[in-house]
């Protein structure tokens, strides 16, 4: 943590947290970009992890999903359950 307060980019970031709370938490977390090079900067993620991180994503999850994806398997193994 206090590498990210003393980088010059995130520095400013984590000042106005440390200042205004909660508020100013939730107004960085919708920057996703921002999000990104603070995960860059805390060792992100490791790389064994994205092929099984890419499978959960396009997994539907849901009958809506499916259909809406177009994934006919998915909603057909929704339908049968």
């Amino acid at each position: 943590m206090k590498a990210m307060e003393l980088d010059p980019e995130l520095g400013p970031i984590m000042e106005d947290i440390k200042k205004n709370g909660m508020e100013a938490a939730m107004k960085h977390l919708q920057n996703e970009e921002l999000m990104l090079k603070f995960s860059q900067k805390m060792g992100g993620l490791p790389a064994e992890l994205q092929p099984m991180l890419k499978k959960i994503d396009e997994a539907s999850l849901t009958l809506h999903e499916a259909a809406k994806n177009g994934d006919l398997k998915a909603v057909q193994d929704f339908l049968s359950k």
